[in-house]
């Protein structure tokens, strides 16, 4: 089942399931009443669409897509971690606060 659905900048369709958000909560509690940010975090990212560089191969996978958006009153930012599919539609991988970006990102949108 479907929790919610959007678009990125892109136009590419985004989802999450409710058995993927309720996993997150169970990994990151403090995601809890954090939905809507992270939607607005794809629709709307903070600084672009950003992808992990092969600088750090074991965590590098081509198909993933990371989006941040600052949240007014929290130093983190949330960090929405998407997988594509071959038909470029997304799935959301993982959700999380971060308050440190790894070195070796590389924006890709805007380009």
């Amino acid at each position: 089942m479907v929790y919610f659905s959007t678009k990125d900048p892109r136009g590419f369709i985004i989802s999450c399931s409710v058995e993927c958000w309720n996993n997150h909560l169970n990994s990151h509690p403090e995601i809890e009443g954090y939905e809507n940010e992270a939607k607005k975090a794809i629709e709307d990212p903070s600084y672009g669409c950003i992808f992990l560089s092969k600088h750090k191969p074991s965590n590098h996978d081509p198909d993933r897509y990371i989006y941040y958006r600052k949240i007014k009153g929290r130093a983190a930012e949330i960090r929405v971690v998407v997988q594509f599919d071959d038909n470029n539609v997304g799935t959301v991988h993982s959700v999380c606060f971060a308050s440190n970006r790894p070195k070796g990102e590389l924006l890709i949108w805007p380009g």
